[in-house]
């Protein structure tokens, strides 16, 4: 019987996939996104991941995708309506997610501002401001009525590490940790709190900032992303960190648009 949610999350850097029995997470897989693959190599993919927890794609009765990525937005619709007869769902501004705008053109907002959107008034039922740390960090804020209040999108820590790497030559690639503390001894630890601790001072600065400036009330604000707790145990203003977040959220989304 056909009562499985799978949830696809595609990022510049990686793709995540979730597989939802009503709201349970079953399983979930993270992956490198690779925009050469075909829709037959990324059945393969999925179908192996799959098999893995003795499940396939004939147990999936919706779909849901959020991309940034739009090269692999037809692969992946392409892979369901060719190897599934599942409902196929795309999140985008055209959805009605019950959401409201301070702009009357909101096409431009992004798949995965929407979705982090979505849970936070589901989910979290409060005013929210929610950090989404990948290949860029974005930080949002979202009323508990629904309005999106808007975003600021700042390079990523990965990213923005390599970038330093690259141009200065006496700098090594180091394995991201927590830094001993604010100030190193060594060019390793000096970096590690650079890198980390810079980060979350960031994070901390702009949610103190859109706390002060929005005139909201019982704020709940959460970290999510593959570096989120790293970055987050140097925070003095993230309150949780939620792994699942995006994925809970669309899978809200399938359950609930109809």
């Amino acid at each position: 019987m056909k009562n499985r949610i799978i949830v696809i999350d595609i990022g510049n850097t990686n793709l995540v996939i979730g597989l939802y029995d009503d709201d349970q997470l079953l399983s979930s897989w993270r992956l490198f996104t690779d925009k050469s693959r075909t829709e037959d190599e990324y059945f393969i993919v999925i179908s192996s991941l799959l098999l893995s927890i003795k499940e396939d794609l004939e147990n999936i009765a919706i779909a849901v995708l959020s991309s940034v990525v739009p090269q692999l937005n037809r692969v992946i619709r392409k892979l369901f309506e060719k190897y599934s007869n599942c409902r196929f769902i795309q999140v985008n501004s055209e959805m009605d997610l019950n959401l409201k705008f301070l702009t009357p053109d909101y096409s431009h907002i992004g798949a995965d501002l929407l979705a982090i959107a979505y849970t936070s008034v589901h989910k979290y039922k409060t005013n929210t401001i929610i950090c989404d740390l990948g290949t860029a960090t974005t930080i949002q804020l979202t009323g508990k009525d629904g309005t999106f209040y808007g975003a600021s999108i700042i390079p990523g820590v990965k990213s923005s590490s390599n970038i330093l790497f690259e141009k200065a030559s006496q700098l090594t690639d180091i394995k991201l940790e927590r830094p001993k503390g604010i100030l190193g001894l060594t060019t390793k630890d000096a970096l590690l709190s650079g890198i980390i601790n810079g980060h979350a001072f960031i994070l901390d600065g702009f949610i103190r900032r859109i706390k002060e400036e929005y005139n909201l009330k019982d704020y709940k604000t959460i970290a999510t992303g593959g570096i989120a707790r790293l970055i987050c145990s140097c925070s003095q203003e993230i309150e949780i960190v939620d792994d699942s977040l995006i994925l809970d959220g669309l899978n809200l989304i399938g359950r609930n648009i109809k």
